[in-house]
């Protein structure tokens, strides 16, 4: 090989190298931006429905919450592909980012939440229901927190309190929902148990075609 040759040789095999340090550089740079996460603050102000713009293609964690009503993934926050929601009082700081990267670390993370979750559903008894019988008249508010249950009336005749009894006390961060077994009347839902109610849900009992109708309903959670 004559020198002009091995000039030219080395040359190239310095090109190529510089090629090769540009594309580790940039294959490097890549996985960093992916890696890259961000965290927001996203809150159910009076417990309200609240949304929060952000970009949720790379997943979304809750961090830390920061409201006494819990923030369950599905129920009380979750995300679509361009922000996050919150209702019924969460609020709590959320990391944003690529879910992919460590996500065997990740996974194991929201694993281990998930059954931290389960044991404090279980501990504190969750789910249960509350059955009320008796008349209504016209007009009926029923307040229920704990292991009580009191009868309001809001217009028409005065019926007495009826009868009711727990399968396990209302938690305090309960979602409710109500069922008509017996009567004409429209049963609803008007308020859950928050904070800023004492922790109190409320059901309306309403009866636009007067009389004194036996009701029974069932209120879950």
């Amino acid at each position: 090989m004559t020198s002009a040759e091995r000039s030219v040789s080395r040359r190239f095999s310095s090109v190529s190298l510089t090629i090769l340090l540009l594309a580790v550089i940039w294959s490097l740079a890549s996985i960093a931006a992916l890696a890259q996460t961000q965290t927001i603050y996203c809150g159910s102000e009076d417990g309200r429905r609240n949304t929060c713009s952000v970009n949720t293609r790379g997943g979304v964690r809750l961090l830390e919450q920061k409201s006494d009503a819990r923030c369950i993934e599905g129920r009380t926050w979750g995300f679509k592909s361009n922000y996050i929601w919150v209702d019924r009082g969460c609020r709590a700081d959320f990391e944003v980012g690529d879910r992919s990267y460590r996500g065997g670390d990740r996974d194991r993370d929201r694993d281990r939440d998930r059954d931290r979750e389960g044991d404090r559903d279980r501990g504190r008894s969750s789910h249960g229901s509350v059955t009320w019988t008796g008349k209504v008249n016209h007009d009926v508010k029923l307040i229920i927190y704990g292991s009580r249950l009191e009868v309001f009336v809001q217009s028409g005749r005065d019926l007495g309190q009826g009868r009711y009894y727990f399968s396990s006390p209302l938690p305090r961060d309960a979602v409710i929902t109500v069922r008509r077994v017996k009567g004409r009347n429209d049963v609803y839902v008007t308020d859950q148990p928050t904070r800023r109610n004492d922790y109190k849900a409320v059901v309306r009992i309403t009866d636009s075609r007067g009389g004194n109708d036996d009701t029974e309903i069932v209120i879950s959670w």
